[in-house]
């Protein structure tokens, strides 16, 4: 048996915060990588707040810089769902791998 994968196109998506964008109407968030939380983020509002990065300003570097490597056409392939039902997905944009892009940039950390 083979199991079915969702490839998800779209193009210069919205882009939400810096592991984050919206492609085909779906939620997703680029697997594996944990990038700073906006200020509006519940994260950064609740007892989660001491566990998340909720500075400002590297958030909206890091959105930026994900808005960047998003103008053309996105490609995303599901790996599965997180708790809040948002597709988790590896996505290439222009040839390059967003997941490991927003790492090498210093944008986002690696999701354990």
């Amino acid at each position: 048996m083979f199991a079915a994968v969702l490839i998800l196109s779209c193009l210069a998506p919205p882009v939400h915060d810096g592991d984050s964008l919206r492609c085909q109407g779906e939620r997703v968030r680029l697997v594996g990588i944990d990038a700073p939380e906006m200020a509006d983020s519940p994260r950064c509002k609740d007892a989660r707040r001491f566990r998340s990065d909720c500075d400002q300003g590297r958030a909206a570097a890091s959105r930026d810089y994900l808005r960047s490597l998003t103008r053309g056409a996105v490609r995303c392939t599901v790996t599965g769902r997180d708790a809040y039902g948002r597709a988790l997905a590896q996505c290439v944009s222009d040839g390059v791998d967003l997941n490991r892009a927003m790492l090498r940039a210093g944008m986002a950390r690696r999701y354990r």
